[in-house]
C-alpha cells in the first residue's frame, strides 16, 4: 500500500510541476538528448567489451522511435480527454499521459545510461540507485507479461 501511494505521489508531483512550469517540450527534448546519449553510451560500451552488434543497434535505434510514437499516442489521448472534457464543461489544464509516459521513458533512459556508463569503468554515484527505484516504482503495478 505504501509502495502505491509513493508511486502516486511522485507522478503527481512530476504532472503538477510539468504544468506549472509548461515544460512539455523540455521533457520532450530531455527524452531526445537522453535517446542520443544512450545510443552512443551503448555503442562505447559494446566497442569497450568488442561486442559491437549492428543489428542490436539497428533494433535499438527502432525502439527509441518506438518511444517517442509512444508519447505521441499518449499525447493525443490528452488531447481527446482535453476535448471531451470541454464539451462536458470540465477545465482539464494538464496533459498526464503524455508527463507520465515522458517521465517513465527518461527515467528508463537515465538507468540504461548509467549502466552503459558503468560497463565503460565509470563510477556511477548513488543516483543509479535513486533512479533505479523511481523507474520500479512506476513499473511495478503496470507490468505487462509477454505471451499471456
Amino acid at each position: 500500500m505504501r509502495e502505491f501511494f509513493t508511486k502516486s505521489g511522485l507522478c503527481a508531483l512530476f504532472t503538477y510541476g510539468a504544468h506549472y512550469l509548461n515544460a512539455y517540450g523540455i521533457l520532450l527534448w530531455i527524452l531526445f538528448i537522453f535517446s542520443v546519449l544512450d545510443l552512443v553510451s551503448g555503442m562505447v560500451a559494446a566497442a569497450k567489451k568488442s561486442e559491437i552488434n549492428k543489428e542490436k543497434a539497428r533494433w535499438g535505434a527502432v525502439k527509441k522511435v518506438g518511444y517517442f510514437a509512444l508519447v505521441g499516442v499518449a499525447f493525443l489521448i490528452d488531447l481527446v480527454v482535453y476535448y471531451v472534457g470541454t464539451h462536458f464543461g470540465w477545465h482539464i489544464a494538464f496533459h498526464p499521459f503524455s508527463v507520465l509516459s515522458l517521465g517513465y521513458l527518461i527515467a528508463t533512459e537515465a538507468v540504461s545510461i548509467l549502466d552503459n556508463l558503468a560497463e565503460c569503468g565509470v563510477e556511477v554515484p548513488l543516483l543509479s540507485r535513486y533512479i533505479r527505484s523511481f523507474k520500479n516504482k512506476i513499473s511495478s503495478k503496470g507490468e505487462i507479461k509477454h505471451g499471456e
